[in-house]
C-alpha cells in the first residue's frame, strides 16, 4: 500500500520530481507485476489466472518487444460520446448488482445473526462501491479499475488508523472554517469604533462570511469531483486563498475592504465544508459512514461555539484585529494539513493516476480510468449544468426546499445566539467581553460529552439493527432516518422559550446558559437526520442536493444576525424567543408529514431515488 504521505500534494510532488524514485506507488517498485487479469487484456489475450504478467524486472529487449506489440494495437486516443455511453452502460450494471445483493440478503435473512447481517450488509456496500477492473467497453480503450475487492489503493480498503487520520484532518478543516464565522464576533465593538459604523454594519462581517461559504460550493466545490483534479488540489489551493484573504481582512484599512475580504474568505473556505462529507464517503463503508459524519459534524458545531471563547479575551486585552490574526493562524495550520497530511481520496483520481503510470510503463495508450473517459467525453456545458443548474433546479423539489428552509431556520437561530449572548450575559448579567464568551463552552460540553455519544449509541444499538432487519424484509426507507429528528425536535421549542423568559436579572445566569446549551442537541440531531436523509433520497444527485441545501441554509443564517439584535431589543428577549419558537413549531410539524408521505414524494420526483422500485419481486 502506498503510504499516506505519498498521496498528499507534497508527497506526490516529491515522487514526480524524483521521477518515481522516492515515495513510490506499488507499480513503481522494481519487480512489480501487473495483475494477470489486466495483463491479459493489455496483451489482447483471453483472461486467464495462469497467464504470466508484465514486470519491471523484464529485460529491456523483451520490454521493447512488448511495447512495440502494444503500440501496434493502439487505435483512437480520445473517446467519443458513443464511448461514454458504452462505458456508462457498464456502470449501469451496478443497479443489477444492488438487486442481486439485496435478494441474497433477503433469502439468507432468516439464518443470519446480527453480526453476520452487518458483515453481509457491508459486503453489499463494498461490492457496490468497489468495481474491479472491467473488460474494455470498446476496442478503443481498456478500463483500469481496482484489481480486486481488496485492492489496497482503494480508499475504502485503507487501514482503520489511516481512515481516522483523514477524518480528524477533515474535522480540523471544518472546525477552522466554521470557527472563522464567529471568531470575529468579539471584534464587533472594535470594528464599530474603528470605522465609525453601526452594530448592524459591523455584523455584516459575520454575515458576509456565512453567505460566502454558502454560495462558494456553487462555483468552486464541483472541481473536487473532476477525475484529473481530485479532492486534494481544491483543498490546498482553497486553504491557501483562505490564508491570504484572512491576512487581507486583518490588515483592512477600510470597512469596505474588511467586508470584501470576509466574503472572499467565506468562499475560499467553502470547499473544506462542501467536500468534507464526500471525502468521508470515499473512505468509509455505508454502515460506518453516518458515525464518521457525526464526528465530522462535531467539528462543524464546535467551530462556531468555541472560536469566540478563544477570541473574546484577545479582543478585550489586545484589540479587535487579534481575532482576525488568530483565524490566519488557524487557516495556516489547515493549509499545512492539506499539503502534508490529507491524502487523495477520490477513487476516479487515484485510478486516473494509476492508468497514467501504466500507460507510461506499457506504452499502451488504451489504458484509461472510467472517470477519465467520462470526463473527456463531457462538454464544458455539462460541467456548468451539473455544478450550477442542477443545484438550483433541485432546490425547488418539495423535499429539498422544505428541508433546506427548516435547517436554515434552526441554523439562523443558532447564529442569532451570537447576538443574544452579549445582551443576556453582558447587559443583563454584566459579564465583561471575555466572560461573555464563556457560555459557548456549555454548547461545546453538550456536543462532546452528551449529544455525540448519544447519537452514536443510537446508531449502533437502535438504528443499524433495525436497518438491517428491514433489508431482510425487503424494506429500504430513507424516511426512517428522520425518526430521531421527529422525536427530539420539541426540544427546540423548549430551549427557545426557556432561554427567552429566564433571561432576567432576577434569575440566575445559569438558567439561560443551560437553556442555550440544550438547543444544540436537537439542532445537531436534526442536521444529522435530514442531511443523511437527503443523501439517501437523492443518491444520484448528492452533490447537487447538498449544495442546494447549503446555499439556502447559509443565506437564511447570514441574514438573521443583521436584524436579530434589533429584534431582541425592541420585542424583548421573552417575546422574541417565543416568536422564534412559534415559527420553528410551524416548520417542524410538516416533518411528521414528510415521514409519512416521503415515499410518495420521491416516487413523483424525477431526481429522487425510488427504493421501493429496487426491491425484487418475491
Amino acid at each position: 500500500m502506498t503510504s499516506a504521505f505519498a498521496t498528499t500534494p507534497v508527497g506526490r510532488a516529491i515522487n514526480t520530481l524524483s521521477k518515481g524514485r522516492y515515495l513510490q506507488t506499488p507499480d513503481q517498485v522494481p519487480g512489480w507485476q501487473i495483475p494477470s487479469s489486466l495483463a491479459d487484456k493489455i496483451a489482447g489475450l483471453p483472461s486467464s489466472s495462469t497467464t504470466g504478467s508484465f514486470t519491471r524486472a523484464a529485460s529491456q529487449e523483451s520490454k521493447r518487444d512488448s511495447i512495440e506489440r502494444l503500440k501496434d494495437q493502439t487505435q483512437s486516443e480520445k473517446p467519443t460520446y458513443d464511448d461514454l455511453e458504452a462505458s456508462r452502460a457498464e456502470h449501469n450494471k451496478s443497479d443489477d448488482l444492488i438487486q442481486r445483493a439485496t435478494s441474497q440478503v433477503l433469502s439468507d435473512g432468516a439464518n443470519l445473526t446480527r453480526a453476520e447481517s452487518i458483515k453481509k450488509a457491508e459486503s453489499i456496500s463494498r461490492a457496490i462501491s468497489i468495481p474491479v477492473a472491467k473488460e474494455s467497453s470498446s476496442d478503443d480503450h481498456i478500463i483500469v479499475g481496482w484489481y480486486d475487492d481488496q485492492d489496497p489503493e482503494n480508499p475504502k480498503n485503507w487501514t482503520f488508523g489511516r481512515k481516522i487520520l483523514v477524518t480528524l484532518a477533515i474535522c480540523f478543516l471544518t472546525f477552522s472554517v466554521y470557527g472563522g464565522s464567529s471568531i470575529i464576533t468579539p471584534s464587533i465593538p472594535g470594528v464599530m469604533q474603528e470605522f465609525n459604523v453601526s452594530q448592524t454594519q459591523a455584523t455584516v462581517t459575520l454575515s458576509a462570511f456565512v453567505f460566502g461559504y454558502g454560495f462558494g460550493p456553487l462555483v468552486i466545490a464541483f472541481w473536487a469531483d473532476i477525475p484529473k483534479i481530485g479532492r486534494s488540489t481544491p483543498y490546498w489551493t482553497s486553504m491557501l486563498a483562505l490564508v491570504l484573504f484572512n491576512v487581507g481582512a486583518a490588515h483592512s484599512k477600510s470597512y469596505g475592504t474588511l467586508v470584501t475580504m470576509r466574503l472572499l474568505s467565506g468562499m475560499a473556505g467553502s470547499p473544506a465544508l462542501a467536500t468534507g462529507g464526500a471525502t468521508l464517503g470515499d473512505i468509509w463503508l455505508d454502515l460506518q459512514l453516518p458515525k464518521a459524519i457525526s464526528v465530522w459534524a462535531i467539528g462543524a458545531v464546535c467551530g462556531p461555539v468555541l472560536a469566540p471563547v478563544i477570541a473574546g479575551w484577545a479582543a478585550m486585552n489586545v484589540g479587535w484585529r487579534l481575532p482576525y490574526w488568530i483565524f490566519v493562524a488557524m487557516s495556516g495550520v489547515g493549509l499545512i494539513i492539506t499539503l502534508f497530511v490529507l491524502p487523495e481520496t477520490l477513487p476516479d483520481n487515484i485510478l486516473y493516476r494509476r492508468a497514467k503510470r501504466l500507460r507510461a510503463l506499457t506504452g499502451n495508450q488504451k489504458l484509461r480510468g472510467q472517470g477519465e473517459l467520462n470526463q473527456l467525453a463531457m462538454k464544458p456545458m455539462d460541467f456548468l449544468v451539473e455544478a450550477i443548474y442542477m443545484p438550483i433546479r433541485i432546490s425547488f423539489e418539495p423535499i429539498v426546499l422544505y428541508s433546506s428552509v427548516l435547517l436554515g431556520l434552526v441554523y439562523a437561530i443558532f447564529y442569532a445566539a451570537f447576538e443574544a449572548i452579549p445582551i443576556i450575559f453582558g447587559e443583563i448579567h454584566h459579564f465583561n467581553l471575555g466572560e461573555q464568551t464563556l457560555p459557548f463552552l456549555g454548547l461545546g460540553v453538550n456536543a462532546f460529552f452528551l449529544t455525540l455519544p448519544f447519537y452514536i449509541l443510537y446508531l449502533v444499538y437502535y438504528f443499524d439493527p433495525r436497518f438491517i432487519a428491514n433489508i431482510k424484509k425487503g424494506i429500504i426507507r430513507p424516511e426512517d432516518r428522520i425518526i430521531l429528528a421527529m422525536l427530539t425536535s420539541p426540544l427546540v421549542i423548549i430551549s427557545l422559550v426557556w432561554t427567552g423568559w429566564t433571561s432576567k436579572a432576577s434569575i440566575s445566569y445559569w438558567s439561560p446558559l443551560v437553556a442555550l446549551s440544550l438547543y444544540l442537541t436537537p439542532v445537531f440531531l436534526l442536521f444529522q437526520s435530514i442531511l443523511v436523509y437527503l443523501s439517501f433520497s437523492y443518491v444520484e444527485h448528492q452533490n447537487a442536493v447538498l449544495t442546494a441545501n447549503d446555499l439556502i441554509r447559509s443565506t437564511i443564517a447570514a441574514a438573521f444576525p443583521l436584524f436579530s439584535t434589533a429584534m431582541f431589543k425592541q420585542l424583548g428577549l421573552g417575546k422574541a424567543y417565543t416568536m422564534l419558537a412559534g415559527i420553528s413549531l410551524a416548520l417542524m410539524i410538516p416533518l411528521y408529514g414528510l415521514y409519512k408521505y416521503g415515499p410518495k414524494l420521491r416516487a413523483m420526483s424525477k431526481y429522487a431515488h425510488n427504493y421501493e422500485a429496487d426491491i425484487p419481486a418475491q
